[in-house]
């Protein structure tokens, strides 16, 4: 019987399971046996096994190490024998003293031979381009100059145009750009010609069409353009004041849009430190002009600006040089935009309303007045802030710039006008005409929507301009009716009614029927005014009559009068006239109307002899103007008698014939006055004696009483008129000195020196005593030429002489004063 094998022994043992060690069993010993040996705890891992796996793991990292080195090395050996000129690609990536040289001979070429083997290619080698000194790194050699060549192919299915360029420029496009760099080493240098290696190339393609066209495409337009690449055909490098860093490449095309002319391109850089030729950006630019750069921001480095302006929009692209994390090349061109604001706040935001809606001069108006409050507070600015005021400059330039050239369409000024937000003076040239009205209507029926943006962004910042409302108003006139136009107004805040009823006055221009024909007025002209003699005017700044012109007859002399007061038909204006709204847009004829002067155009000009009697001199009104609250009539007449006493005489009165009705109130002398009223002439004797007194006008040896001075005779002859001045059914009593008989007193104290000789002076005392109107103080500064009635059926008025010209005072009960 054989002996079986045990199964178990043929299979694997299993790997056991660490189980904490289970403490034995302690066999009990036998009676006679020794005592059992404890057993010694176990021993501690010592410091020199930790050691060890240090050294382990630097063991294996060296390994690794030179496995990749290995590798790496293998991979270059490889690169090398397929392709030597590889590695020269890898030293753009290193440092100039760690360069790898080339040792290969064949991968140097002179220009000849670059532009053969190009020809080889299928394509056509461009003109080279010199980097010049711009390329030098830091390490270059002076004489070193590095050459930029164009690579260019003809594009497929090209027509060539009849231009002043050659045809075959016209279908030739760049593909591609290689930079080569001129080999300086002598022992290398075995040709007659200059050699080269290739240090960079890159591939060109244009931008998209829909890129080229983006500026004049409308957003909701459904031709938006292709995505086809458009043709890059020429290549410049940036000249005059450029950034200082690298080489800037400039590569344009055209296309030609309907009546527009786009210009297209990229713009390329080349930092010669790295031999790196890359791409900054695509610009286009719908005026057909090529980016420039210009100092656009107060930074040492210029900016690149691009003109993508549409029509009467200024639009500019402004890129600045900024720094990058790209070892190749360390900037970039980065856009100045308003999209992330410099600053948080609410001022600072109604400025990006203003700018975003293309009110570029308000909002510069806001910028420079923040700019002003940040000195005294450093924290309301910073270089971002710059940057953007800097940039709503330049379009502020240009709007502003529209805005003051001389359209020949109307519509065209007041658009400038609008888009530089020149609300007011757009109204003036909308008021001008009727066919101004009908024509500005029409623009603002159209494409009105850019200038909704900017109403809509004024209002926003504030909403108490009533002109920027008149255009909101007349937008929505326009393309709805009158009634939509009133009540969008209404429901715009801080809309007083005056301003409602002006401007529904503009909107009824809207209608094709309106008519500003102004009917001549049927009132008689009442104006009163200051005339001088000027020798010589300036037609442009008189508004003249339709079919009129400016031109003077043998023997006259022009006269410029300052109206002083005038009657509109229904009652007395007064200057100032700020109230009134007319412009030379208008024309003449409704000033000229409202002064009457349609019915009667003649002037009388009152001027005094030496010997103080009165003359008169017959002028015709020629043109007239309102300009700062003043206006102002041009008349031709005869000329003035010449002057011949030192003393100054009261300055002309112009007058229309039927302005004023001379007052002759009634005379006496101040004894007869005291005889017949004693209890009037008491008081107003009392009040003269004291005037006289105060203002050092009393003769020696005269008291300041009523019986001191009747007891001069001269004093007792002294005229007095009585009339009623100030409507209460009493008497005044006007007292008049003339220059003879003040002579007779003394008038040497200061304050009389401060009166102008030659002039009279005029005292007025009510019946109670009170003084009303005083011309002895040392203070007044004008004289009392007439009373007159001005025919309104109010009580007379005082013609006064004073320092800016001829005035009319009435007695006004309210302040108890002449006024």
């Amino acid at each position: 019987m054989g002996i079986k094998p045990d199964k178990t022994a043929l299979q694997p043992q299993k790997k056991p399971k660490l189980l904490p060690p289970r403490k034995p069993a302690t066999p009990r010993p036998p009676a006679s046996a020794a005592p059992p040996r404890v057993p010694s705890p176990p021993q501690t891992p010592t410091k020199a096994q930790g050691n060890s796996w240090l050294s382990l793991l630097g063991a294996l990292a060296l390994l690794c190490g030179a496995a990749g080195l290995t590798v790496g090395g293998a991979w270059i050996a490889i690169l090398l024998i397929v392709d030597p000129d590889a590695i020269v690609g890898l030293n753009q990536y290193l440092p100039t003293w760690t360069r790898i040289p080339v040792a290969n001979q064949e991968t140097y070429q002179t220009l000849s031979e670059i532009r053969a083997s190009i020809r080889q290619a299928g394509r056509i080698p461009g003109e080279p381009i010199s980097l010049g000194n711009e390329a030098k790194g830091a390490n270059k050699s002076a004489t070193a100059t590095d050459l930029l060549i164009p690579v260019l192919a003809r594009r497929p299915l090209c027509q060539a145009t009849s231009t002043l360029d050659s045809t075959k420029s016209n279908c030739e496009q760049i593909v591609e750009l290689q930079v080569y760099r001129p080999v300086e080493d002598a022992r290398r240098q075995i040709k007659q010609e200059q050699s080269y290696w290739l240090a960079s190339q890159i591939a060109v393609a244009g931008p998209e069409e829909s890129f080229a066209i983006a500026p004049l495409v409308d957003a909701n337009s459904e031709n938006q353009g292709s995505a086809r690449s458009l043709p890059l055909t020429t290549i410049q490098r940036f000249e005059g004041k450029v950034p200082t860093s690298g080489v800037w490449l400039l590569l344009s095309g055209e296309l030609v849009r309907g009546d527009d002319t786009i210009a297209y391109g990229r713009v390329a850089h080349y930092n010669p430190d790295r031999d790196y030729l890359g791409w900054m950006l695509e610009w286009t630019s719908s005026t057909g002009q090529a980016p420039a750069w210009k100092a656009i921001t107060s930074g040492a480095t210029p900016e690149l600006v691009v003109d993508q302006t549409v029509g009467l929009e200024p639009q500019f692209e402004v890129y600045q040089v900024q720094p990058r994390q790209f070892l190749p090349d360390p900037i970039q061109l980065e856009a100045i935009s308003l999209s992330d604001p410099a600053f948080d706040t609410e001022t600072y935001g109604k400025i990006m309303t203003l700018a975003r809606s293309g009110l570029w001069s308000p909002a510069l108006a806001w910028f420079k007045s923040l700019r002003q409050a940040s000195e005294a507070n450093p924290d309301l600015w910073s270089n971002a802030a710059q940057a953007e005021m800097d940039f709503v400059r330049l379009h502020a330039e240009a709007t502003q710039a529209q805005a003051e050239k001389s359209w020949a369409s109307p519509s065209q000024q007041v658009l400038t006008n609008l888009i530089d937000g020149r609300w007011a003076r757009a109204l003036s040239v909308f008021q001008a005409s009727v066919d101004n009205s009908q024509e500005v209507a029409s623009l603002l029926k159209g494409d009105a929507d850019r200038l909704w943006n900017r109403v809509e962004a004024a209002l926003k910042v504030d909403p108490m301009q009533t002109d920027a409302k008149a255009w909101g108003a007349l937008i929505v006139g326009a393309k709805k009716d009158k009634a939509a136009a009133i009540a969008w107004l209404k429901k715009q805040p801080q809309t007083k009614p005056a301003a409602i009823a002006q401007i529904s006055k503009l909107l009824d221009r809207l209608d094709p029927n309106f008519s500003d024909v102004v009917p001549p007025s049927t009132h008689l002209s009442q104006v009163v005014g200051t005339a001088e003699p000027i020798k010589q005017i300036n037609p442009a700044d008189w508004w003249q009559l339709k079919n009129s012109s400016l031109k003077l007859e043998a023997g006259q002399t022009w006269y410029e009068v300052e109206v002083t007061a005038f009657y509109d038909g229904k009652r007395w204006q007064r200057s100032n006239f700020s109230d009134l709204k007319f412009s030379k847009a208008d024309g003449a004829e409704p000033l000229w109307n409202l002064l009457g002067l349609t019915t009667d155009p003649q002037l009388q000009i009152l001027v005094w002899t030496d010997a103080g009697q009165q003359d008169t001199v017959f002028a015709t009104a020629k043109a007239i103007q309102l300009q700062g609250g003043t206006i102002r009539i041009l008349a031709a007449g005869d000329p003035l008698p010449a002057p011949t006493a030192a003393q100054p005489l009261p300055r002309p009165l112009a007058l229309t014939t039927t302005a004023l009705q001379w007052t002759t109130p009634a005379v006496t002398t101040l004894a007869d006055l005291n005889q017949q009223q004693p209890k009037l002439a008491n008081p107003i004797l009392q009040a003269l004696a004291t005037e006289l007194q105060q203002s050092n006008q009393l003769p020696a040896g005269v008291t300041a009483t009523p019986a001191g001075l009747l007891q001069q005779s001269e004093i007792g002859s002294w005229q007095v008129q009585q009339i009623d001045l100030t409507g209460n059914q009493q008497i005044e009593a006007v007292f008049t000195l003339d220059p003879e008989t003040l002579a007779t007193l003394q008038l040497d104290q200061p304050d009389a020196q401060k009166r102008p000789a030659g002039r009279s002076r005029t005292l007025i005392v009510s019946d109670t005593g009170a003084v009303l109107y005083n011309e002895f103080n040392g203070t007044a500064q004008q004289s009392l030429l007439a009373i007159a009635d001005l025919g309104d059926g109010g009580i007379s008025v005082l013609v006064v002489d004073g320092s800016t010209g001829y005035r009319l005072q009435r007695w006004s009960s309210k302040k108890q004063q002449f006024e």
